[in-house]
């Protein structure tokens, strides 16, 4: 068990059903398998979460609240702070890549550091830590979420606050196809052995549906709404 017991993972992410709606993996496979790939990234990045022994609040987007993207995300975090943790690591489902480990070195910087950011290669970010004390919910929701320039958004967030930020090691999250596709070629983990299966199964294995049959499934600590204050 971790010693950073003020420090909470949030993974704010479609469900599986929506995921495969918004990004096609395989061109060539029906939409239900494409429905499975996104489950199993999503369970995939639970889990790893979950490994390092801190909080973990997976927000699903039939329980988000908010008009925006940004004010869903803000009201996720609102209530992860309004929960007592005074600092908040925010991942999606959609960088396999991260590890344990880097969740680990991510909230150990954030001891230090008043913003964390682990930058994805298309200009936006894969991770993002924050102290409550730097948190602004106005700027939070004016950020230029799901657009390129979300890395130079932050950098001007914590600007203006007098905040100081630490950057991870770049990686590439999966988007699309191609996305999918390069991290199959080019990763050795389990995880891309389990995708590999699922994309060239004829069908999907009836007892694989019953184990990760809804994101729900993953839901480890429903969230209250925030207190009015926010």
């Amino acid at each position: 068990m971790t010693n950073l017991p003020h420090t909470a993972v949030l993974i704010f992410t479609r469900t599986s059903e929506e995921e495969a709606r918004a990004k096609i993996f395989s061109t060539t496979a029906p939409q239900s398998k494409n429905a499975t790939i996104a489950r199993e990234l999503i369970r995939h990045t639970v889990a790893t979460a979950e490994a390092t022994g801190l909080p973990v609040y997976p927000v699903f987007s039939t329980e988000q609240q908010g008009a925006t993207f940004g004010e869903r995300l803000a009201h996720s975090v609102e209530t992860v702070f309004a929960a007592g943790h005074e600092k908040v690591i925010i991942i999606g489902n959609d960088c396999p890549q991260i590890s344990t480990d880097l969740l680990l070195s991510a909230a150990d910087k954030l001891q230090n550091e008043n913003v964390v950011c682990g930058p994805a290669t298309d200009g936006g970010l894969y991770l993002l830590g924050l102290d409550r004390a730097h948190y602004d919910r106005a700027g939070f929701i004016d950020l230029a979420w799901e657009h390129g320039n979300l890395q130079t958004d932050i950098a001007a967030y914590a600007a203006d606050r007098n905040a100081t930020v630490e950057n991870l090691h770049t990686l590439r999250d999966i988007d699309n196809a191609r996305d999918f596709h390069s991290f199959l070629n080019v990763s050795r983990s389990k995880l891309r052995q389990i995708l590999t299966v699922i994309l060239h199964l004829r069908k999907t294995v009836f007892s694989y549906i019953q184990i990760f049959r809804t994101g729900h499934h993953y839901l480890v600590a429903r969230l209250r709404a925030p207190p009015a204050s926010y």
